[in-house]
Protein backbone atom coordinates (compact mmCIF):
# COMPACT_ATOMS: atom_id res chain seq x y z
CA UNK A 1 0.00 0.00 0.00
CA UNK A 2 2.09 2.92 -1.39
CA UNK A 3 -0.26 5.91 -0.35
CA UNK A 4 -0.43 4.65 3.05
CA UNK A 5 3.21 4.49 3.41
CA UNK A 6 3.03 7.72 1.30
CA UNK A 7 0.60 9.70 4.22
CA UNK A 8 3.16 7.80 7.09
CA UNK A 9 5.79 9.32 5.96
CA UNK A 10 4.59 12.57 5.57
CA UNK A 11 3.17 12.34 9.15
CA UNK A 12 6.22 11.55 10.66
CA UNK A 13 8.35 14.44 8.69
CA UNK A 14 5.62 16.71 10.08
CA UNK A 15 5.98 15.40 13.45
CA UNK A 16 9.80 15.67 13.66
CA UNK A 17 9.81 18.84 12.21
CA UNK A 18 7.30 19.98 14.86
CA UNK A 19 9.36 18.32 17.75
CA UNK A 20 12.35 20.39 16.34
CA UNK A 21 10.28 23.63 16.24
CA UNK A 22 9.41 22.71 20.01
CA UNK A 23 12.88 22.20 20.75
CA UNK A 24 14.35 25.58 19.51
CA UNK A 25 11.59 27.68 21.30
CA UNK A 26 12.35 25.50 24.86
CA UNK A 27 16.16 26.53 24.32
CA UNK A 28 15.52 30.25 23.47
CA UNK A 29 12.44 30.18 26.04
CA UNK A 30 15.61 29.42 28.23
CA UNK A 31 18.17 31.50 27.32
CA UNK A 32 15.78 34.64 27.53
CA UNK A 33 15.01 33.63 31.23
CA UNK A 34 19.03 33.51 32.07
CA UNK A 35 19.90 36.59 29.96
CA UNK A 36 17.40 38.52 32.05
CA UNK A 37 18.04 36.73 35.32
CA UNK A 38 21.61 37.27 34.82
CA UNK A 39 20.83 40.91 33.87
CA UNK A 40 19.52 41.76 37.12
CA UNK A 41 22.52 41.27 39.23
CA UNK A 42 24.50 44.13 37.46
CA UNK A 43 24.56 46.23 39.99
CA UNK A 44 25.82 43.67 42.65
CA UNK A 45 29.12 43.53 40.34
CA UNK A 46 30.27 43.16 36.84
CA UNK A 47 31.48 39.61 37.37
CA UNK A 48 27.95 38.43 38.56
CA UNK A 49 26.00 38.24 35.34
CA UNK A 50 28.80 35.67 34.43
CA UNK A 51 28.74 33.69 37.68
CA UNK A 52 24.68 33.41 37.76
CA UNK A 53 24.34 32.60 34.03
CA UNK A 54 27.20 29.91 34.82
CA UNK A 55 25.90 28.59 37.75
CA UNK A 56 22.03 28.46 35.66
CA UNK A 57 23.57 26.67 33.01
CA UNK A 58 25.32 24.35 35.45
CA UNK A 59 21.64 23.76 37.35
CA UNK A 60 19.68 23.29 34.71
CA UNK A 61 21.72 21.37 33.10
CA UNK A 62 21.52 19.05 35.68
CA UNK A 63 17.95 18.88 36.06
CA UNK A 64 17.42 18.45 32.65
CA UNK A 65 19.80 15.86 31.78
CA UNK A 66 18.55 13.37 34.46
CA UNK A 67 14.56 13.55 33.53
CA UNK A 68 15.53 13.55 29.83
CA UNK A 69 17.25 10.13 29.79
CA UNK A 70 14.99 8.74 32.47
CA UNK A 71 11.74 9.61 30.82
CA UNK A 72 12.06 11.10 27.13
CA UNK A 73 14.93 9.12 25.91
CA UNK A 74 13.61 5.60 27.73
CA UNK A 75 10.51 6.39 26.14
CA UNK A 76 11.89 6.63 22.92
CA UNK A 77 14.30 3.60 22.31
CA UNK A 78 11.11 2.05 23.44
CA UNK A 79 9.00 3.03 21.50
CA UNK A 80 11.41 2.59 18.33
CA UNK A 81 11.81 -1.05 19.53
CA UNK A 82 8.45 -1.82 19.44
CA UNK A 83 8.48 -0.21 15.75
CA UNK A 84 10.95 -2.46 14.47
CA UNK A 85 9.17 -4.81 16.21
CA UNK A 86 5.85 -4.04 14.11
CA UNK A 87 8.07 -3.51 11.01
CA UNK A 88 9.38 -6.95 11.26
CA UNK A 89 6.09 -8.75 11.36
CA UNK A 90 5.07 -6.08 8.45
CA UNK A 91 8.01 -7.53 5.87
CA UNK A 92 8.73 -3.51 5.68
CA UNK A 93 11.94 -1.73 5.52
CA UNK A 94 12.59 1.48 7.42
CA UNK A 95 15.78 3.29 6.35
CA UNK A 96 17.27 4.71 10.37
CA UNK A 97 20.60 5.45 11.61
CA UNK A 98 21.62 2.17 12.82
CA UNK A 99 23.77 3.91 15.23
CA UNK A 100 21.34 5.84 16.99
CA UNK A 101 19.28 3.05 18.44
CA UNK A 102 22.84 1.79 19.60
CA UNK A 103 23.95 5.13 20.84
CA UNK A 104 20.59 5.32 23.05
CA UNK A 105 20.61 1.55 24.81
CA UNK A 106 24.33 2.56 25.67
CA UNK A 107 23.75 6.18 27.19
CA UNK A 108 20.56 4.26 29.44
CA UNK A 109 22.94 1.71 30.26
CA UNK A 110 25.48 3.59 31.70
CA UNK A 111 24.11 7.13 32.29
CA UNK A 112 21.24 7.70 34.38
CA UNK A 113 19.30 6.01 36.90
CA UNK A 114 17.27 3.15 35.15
CA UNK A 115 13.73 2.13 37.22
CA UNK A 116 13.09 -1.37 35.33
CA UNK A 117 9.91 -1.66 36.97
CA UNK A 118 7.69 -1.50 33.95
CA UNK A 119 5.84 1.29 34.89
CA UNK A 120 6.00 4.51 32.90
Amino acid sequence: DTAGGDLNLAMRSIIKSLGILVGFSWESAFEVGVEVISELTTEVGAWCPVIVRVGMAVIIGLGITPAWTRYILRRVVELRAAHAAHQGEAGERELTDPCDAQAAEALLEHGGEADDSGEG
